[in-house]
């Protein structure tokens, strides 16, 4: 098989000398081009303190060598004599070549732009810049690639608007498709602007808690305790009642102490200035806000309240809280012998049969004796104010 020389060549495209050695200049002058850009481009963002990784560079490198390869070439075009039918086809050809590097450039600079992007959200203070660097990437990414295509379609010829508008009802069925999809763009878009939750932050949304790992286009995710994942979309989020555990300036602890009903009043009291002198030792309990309340009688125990809170940063600092101060009681309680309750039944029993019980009984029944009207009315009247059993400054155990 014969090898056709360069003259055969350029009798068949009707090319002269001249139009072929600008060829070979557009083509080396092509790859040669894209290396001094990139080299220009990467030393401004160097001046900058930006540093891109190496993969990144490479990736770029194809694509722009291709874009500007197909770039030039389309701008040589008119400059060389060639016959009719093969520059409408020479045209076409690298009309569709640039659309194609085009998208695949900017698709793979997008990368290189998310990195310069993360490195200067990184200097700064706001934290809302590392949630929407991650969003305006996949975003651009998402439009480079729609609006890529369309102008490819439109170079090669294929009348975009017409074809849009040619969609009829199937464009409607797709809108009607997407309206999910729009409603969680909408849905990120809020979240952004409100600010209800960054990425860290412990929240409670319904049923759903966890610590958020990432915002994204579409969703968010959360880390739950049981280290799982929960993908939830951001459409939920944006209309939901959400519980941003994080926002606390401190963390309260609150529940009863049941003791048995054979404490004393003197037991009671000191328990409780007790306990308020362990909170007041404890180094995250804030001193301006707790209380310690003897408030209500339990089916089987005298209940004491005790409230506090812990200025702690986060879940793990709170239950060591918690874990000396309850510790610091349970010690307080062995103390003063303090016994605490629980749920207990008394059982009387008047009388067995065939025995006398009278003698049994005797005590009890001179205890359960019921006072009369004038000895009920003395004990009551010794309560008021002034009365002897009249303590309304407490025992002097408990200091307020």
């Amino acid at each position: 098989m014969e090898i056709p020389n360069v003259q055969n060549l350029l009798k068949v495209y009707e090319l002269s000398y001249f139009d072929f050695i600008i060829t070979l200049i557009v083509s080396i002058f092509s790859g040669v081009g894209s290396k001094l850009v990139l080299k220009g481009f990467f030393k401004f963002l160097k001046k900058l303190k930006y540093s891109v990784d190496q993969d990144l560079i490479d990736q770029v490198y194809k694509p722009l060598s291709w874009l500007l390869f197909s770039a030039v070439w389309i701008f040589s075009l008119e400059f060389l004599n060639l016959a009719s039918s093969l520059l409408i086809l020479f045209k076409l050809g690298f009309k569709l070549l640039f659309s194609i590097t085009a998208i695949w450039f900017l698709y793979s600079f997008s990368y290189i732009l998310s990195e310069v992007l993360n490195l200067w959200a990184s200097k700064t203070d706001n934290n809302v810049d590392d949630e929407l660097v991650p969003l305006f990437s996949k975003l651009l990414r998402f439009s480079i690639v729609l609006l890529g295509s369309l102008m490819a379609l439109q170079n090669v010829g294929v009348n975009v608007m017409s074809v849009m508008a040619g969609l009829g009802l199937g464009g409607l069925a797709l809108a009607l498709a997407a309206k999910d999809t729009a409603a969680n763009l909408f849905g990120s878009i809020m979240i952004l602007l409100d600010r209800p939750f960054k990425v860290g932050d412990w929240i409670v949304v319904d049923d759903l808690e966890g610590t958020v790992e990432a915002i994204g286009f579409r969703s968010t995710r959360l880390k739950t305790f049981y280290q799982s994942s929960i993908i939830v979309p951001n459409s939920f989020l944006a209309n939901a009642s959400i519980n941003n555990m994080q926002e606390r300036s401190s963390r309260r602890l609150k529940f009863h102490l049941g003791v048995s009903y054979s404490t004393t009043p003197d037991q009671i009291e000191a328990f409780m200035q007790g306990i308020k002198n362990i909170i007041l030792a404890h180094q995250t309990t804030d001193k301006e806000l707790y209380y310690v309340a003897f408030d209500e009688f339990g089916d089987f125990s005298l209940n004491i309240l005790v409230q506090c809170f812990f200025q702690v940063p986060d879940r793990k600092q709170e239950l060591k809280a918690r874990r000396i101060l309850c510790m610091e009681m349970l010690r307080l309680a062995h103390k003063l012998k303090v016994e605490f309750a629980f749920p207990t039944q008394s059982l009387y029993v008047e009388s067995f049969p065939g025995k006398n019980n009278n003698t049994d009984n005797k005590d009890s029944n001179q205890n359960n004796k019921i006072l009369s009207r004038e000895e009920m009315l003395k004990e009551l009247n010794s309560f008021a104010k002034g009365g002897s059993e009249s303590k309304p400054q407490g025992l002097g155990l408990y200091q307020d």
